[in-house]
């Protein structure tokens, strides 16, 4: 029994001091949670038609669980939602076993010319994965 407490207390200490502060699975604490990274896109608009942005969203390793995602546009001042973009939120399902999946954003067409203007996708509320980089730049 003595035993067993000091190995459990160096156990305790280890991962104290552990420098991996990835979140578990915390059905298995051995194997890590995917990570979630979301790409940024610059694309040209069209002078008349509305132009898909296409946001890449990449799983670090496959996943036997759907993962969900929740995710918004957010203006940054200089591209304005309505205007220069669509606004749109929801949630991305990616299935279980896929690791790219992706959000489109509509950026309405222009005929006059204009410096680069951009806005932002950002990732929130990841089920079954952590989310290492939140926020992608959509530049105009």
């Amino acid at each position: 029994m003595k035993n067993f407490k000091m190995i459990h207390f160096f156990f305790l200490i280890a991962s104290l001091f552990s420098c991996d502060k990835r979140e578990v699975d915390p059905v298995d604490p051995v194997d890590p949670l995917p990570e979630i990274t979301i790409f940024d896109v610059t694309q040209e608009r069209d002078s008349v038609a509305v132009t898909t942005f296409r946001f890449f969203v990449n799983v670090s390793k496959p996943s036997d669980k759907i993962i969900k995602v929740a995710y918004t546009t957010e203006s940054t001042g200089i591209a304005v939602a309505g205007i220069d973009f669509i606004a749109a939120s929801g949630v991305l399902s990616i299935p279980a076993g896929e690791t790219l999946a992706y959000i489109d954003v509509s950026v309405p067409g222009k005929n006059i010319y204009e410096a680069d203007e951009d806005f932002h996708v950002v990732l929130s509320a990841p089920e079954n994965a952590v989310i290492t980089d939140n926020k992608a730049t959509g530049i105009i």
